[in-house]
Formats: C-alpha cells, sequence, structure tokens
C-alpha cells in the first residue's frame, strides 16, 4: 500500500517539479542548485537559501504560480551563484539593505532573459529598479548608492499571520489579496508586504567557520559556475540560464576583495583539456573539459612615483602574500615604473623575479621602492608589446591612481588595484577622455 503524503510532502514535491522545469530553459542554473534540499520554514517570509537548502514558506508558496515558483528558484540560484551569502560576512550592511541591492541586480537579470515569461516568472511585486537592475553596478555600489539616498530599515512584519502579495493560485488553491506595491529604491519603508523581496539570502554557515571556510566555498562555488555557464554554452542555452550573466559580471568595477581574488583565479586557472572529460556530467552524457594543473607566473607594475607612500607599498605586499597562497604561485615577476621602467640592473629587463616555490615562500617576500618621479602608466605596456612577452597571462597593476594612460586596451587581461582614485584614460593625442580598460578594484592602505 501507498504511504498517502501529507500536504507538506506535496508542497515539497511540487516546488521539486517547478525546479526540474528550470533544466530545459537554463540547464546550467539548475545544475548550480538541483542537489540542494528544499525544507518548509515558517522563519521566513517567502523563500531562502544560504547556499546549502532551499527554504520555504508554505503560506507564501500557496499563492504563487509554477513558473513564478520556477523564478523565485533562478533567483536563489543567482544569489548563490554571485556569492551574496558570503560577500556580506564582515556585516559591512544592514542585513536587509544587502537582500535588497542584491535582489535589484538578479531580478534585472531574470527579467532580461530570453526565457522570461515563457518558461519563468517573477511576481509583480519582486524588487526591480531602472536606475540599479540595468546599471550594471556590483551589489556594493547598489547598496552604498542606496544608503546615499536615505535609506532606512524596513518595520517589522505585522503580528497575526502572513500577509498575501499579488500572484496566482499555487498548490494551496488559495486567491491572494492584493499586494501594496513595491518600496522606492533607496528607502527601503516597508510599502510591500515583503521587504527583503522574493527570496531571501541567508548567511552562509562557513561566515562563522573563519576566513579558511569561507574561502573554500566561494572556491567551490566559482567552480560550480564555470561548469555550469560551459553546459550553458555548450547546449545553446546560455541566455536563458545566466550562467554566462554570471561570469562576465564579475569582470566590472567592484570594491570586494571576493571579486578581486576571482579575477585572479580565472586568470590564472589551470587549462581545460578534452582528451579527459570531466566525469561529473559523463552520466548526463554531457562532455566538458577537465583541468589539468599548470605553474603559475603573476605580473605586477607597481607604480613608484612620489606620490605612493610606503603604507601602499605595504598593503600592496600584504596583498602579493595572500594571493600567493591562495593560487599556489611559483613566480610573481614585478616592474617598477613611474614616467619610466626602472630595469633590474643585473638583467636589463623590467622584471625583479620572486620565487615562491608553490606560494610557500610567500611571508619572506620583499619589495623594493624604485623612483620617486612623476607618474606614467603607458611604459610598461609599451615595453610588453614592443618586447612581444607572450607568456603574460594577466598583470596587476598596483597604483594611487593619480595619473594617465594613453595605451589601447591590450591584448590580456588587466586588473587596476587603485588605493586612491581611478586612472585616467585619455586618447592618443592626450586630450579627450580614452575608452577605460581592465578591471578597477580599491583597496585600502592602512
Amino acid at each position: 500500500m501507498n504511504k498517502q503524503m501529507t500536504d507538506d510532502e506535496k508542497l515539497i514535491q511540487w516546488v521539486k517539479k517547478c525546479r526540474s522545469k528550470i533544466y530545459f530553459s537554463a540547464p546550467g542554473t539548475f545544475s548550480m542548485m538541483g542537489g540542494l534540499p528544499i525544507e518548509l520554514s515558517t522563519d521566513i517570509r517567502t523563500f531562502a537559501t544560504d547556499g546549502k537548502v532551499i527554504l520555504v514558506n508554505r503560506e507564501f508558496a500557496g499563492t504563487i504560480s509554477d513558473k513564478d515558483c520556477s523564478g523565485i528558484l533562478i533567483h536563489e540560484s543567482l544569489h548563490i551563484s554571485n556569492l551574496h551569502h558570503l560577500r556580506n560576512h564582515n556585516q559591512q550592511f544592514p542585513h536587509e539593505l544587502w537582500n535588497q541591492a542584491t535582489d535589484y541586480i538578479i531580478n534585472g537579470w531574470i527579467k532580461s532573459s530570453e526565457n522570461y515569461g515563457k518558461d519563468f516568472t517573477l511576481p509583480d511585486f519582486c524588487l526591480w529598479d531602472r536606475k540599479y537592475s540595468q546599471s550594471g553596478w556590483s551589489a556594493e555600489k547598489v547598496a552604498h548608492d542606496m544608503l546615499k539616498n536615505g535609506w532606512t530599515p524596513p518595520p517589522p512584519p505585522p503580528t497575526g499571520g502572513q500577509p498575501n502579495p499579488n500572484g496566482q493560485p499555487g498548490p494551496g488553491g488559495q486567491q491572494p489579496s492584493q499586494g501594496q506595491g513595491t518600496p522606492m529604491p533607496g528607502q527601503g519603508q516597508g510599502q510591500n508586504d515583503y521587504p527583503c523581496g522574493i527570496g531571501e539570502i541567508l548567511p552562509s554557515p562557513a561566515n562563522g567557520q573563519g576566513e579558511e571556510a569561507r574561502e573554500a566555498e566561494e572556491a567551490e562555488i566559482n567552480q560550480r559556475v564555470e561548469d555550469a555557464a560551459m553546459i550553458e554554452k555548450s547546449m545553446g542555452q546560455g541566455k536563458g540560464g545566466l550562467c554566462n550573466k554570471v561570469v562576465d559580471s564579475r569582470d566590472g568595477t567592484t570594491t570586494s576583495g571576493e571579486m578581486l581574488r576571482h579575477f585572479l583565479r580565472r586568470a590564472f586557472s589551470s587549462k581545460r583539456s578534452y582528451q579527459r572529460p570531466n566525469r561529473r556530467f559523463l552520466h548526463k552524457r554531457i562532455y566538458l573539459p577537465s583541468k589539468t594543473k599548470t605553474p603559475h607566473t603573476l605580473y605586477v607594475a607597481i607604480d613608484s612615483s612620489a606620490s605612493v607612500g610606503i603604507r601602499e607599498f605595504q598593503a600592496y605586499r600584504k596583498n602579493l602574500i595572500r594571493w600567493a597562497k591562495e593560487l599556489g604561485l611559483n613566480l610573481i615577476r614585478v616592474a617598477y615604473v613611474d614616467t619610466y621602467i626602472h630595469h633590474n640592473p643585473e638583467t636589463n629587463e623590467p622584471w625583479y623575479d620572486i620565487d615562491l616555490k608553490n606560494g610557500r615562500g610567500a611571508e619572506a617576500m620583499e619589495l623594493d621602492v624604485y623612483g620617486g618621479g612623476g607618474t606614467s602608466f603607458d611604459p610598461i605596456f609599451e615595453y610588453i608589446d614592443e618586447h612581444n612577452t607572450d607568456d603574460i597571462g594577466a598583470l596587476v597593476y598596483f597604483t594611487d591612481g593619480y595619473g594617465g594612460v594613453t595605451t589601447r586596451n591590450p591584448s590580456y587581461p588587466v586588473m587596476w588595484v587603485t588605493s586612491g582614485c581611478d586612472p585616467d584614460f585619455y586618447s592618443e593625442d592626450g586630450y579627450d577622455e580614452g575608452a577605460p580598460f581592465g578591471k578597477i578594484v580599491e583597496i585600502r592602505a592602512r
């Protein structure tokens, strides 16, 4: 005799069916969160995730349609893919503000998907705003802007049960009441019945276990995102699945240390080869290349002009030590540049080599101070171009930002790590503003 399912079991089964439908329109996104447990909870108001589990409020789930449920699950997957449950671990922003800022961004992505409306939707009251949802900003920048515009925490939830938002009847079969609209960006005054949006992001359990645990979870998620993006490309579903959007979004300007490390991991990640297919996806008859290990060399340019002081150099060294350990770097090649390159007298080349033995010798790293003149960012790019330095996977440029560059976008990725302002980019005549290139990451020199 078959055991009769309880109402809770039926609801969880319905959510799983909505999740399974995502595979056909967004296979990469499905692979990101398809194996996460789904549990009911009365401690949340809609859906939520901490990166390890998907939580569902029973009353809320009874008010939404199948397509809304699929869209909310994609929403939660994007929270995980973008490391939102890890990036606010130092509580830089209030929890409610961080939820709203991240919601504005990923809801904009979902609504711009070619599959939106056909395979998945979002409830009408979800957080969306033209300024934030179509800007290409990082979540940190959105949160800062909301604070600047007078954001205040929403009021506590009303007593006497859960209010219903706009939506269509779900498995519970009850028609929801009219919602009260979306709170204005930057204010958060709780005009909406659900001020934290349709899918709350909860802090990761790893946040309380130290930096090493957070970095391990971050690395694991980044690997899943890259695999998911490759699945989407191989199956022609990148625009629907959005995992390629996640990868591309990490190329923007941000002050996040997590995004900075992601740039380095991508630039110096192991190569992939189809000679050994990735076993994780063979059972689905999806053939992806596996990784092959390669030694890592990091090329670094350091602004040694007079405006860069000892505190900046100490901050640069601290970051290099951390990256060397995390990436297991064998060699760092450093060039010191102000208005010209200060060549190594032993080799007559720009590079001062620091041997690291897979990162184990990082603590002994020393940076010398050469220069003290003006600032020009062009010399190192011109040298690399003239000498055809083909083994450069990426260049990291440490600077206070007070200077200009007329070089056009080089063929290798560039990361500007600035302790002051953004560099100025000029056209070749030196007068008109030129096209910026590379990632710009802010650090503090303490």
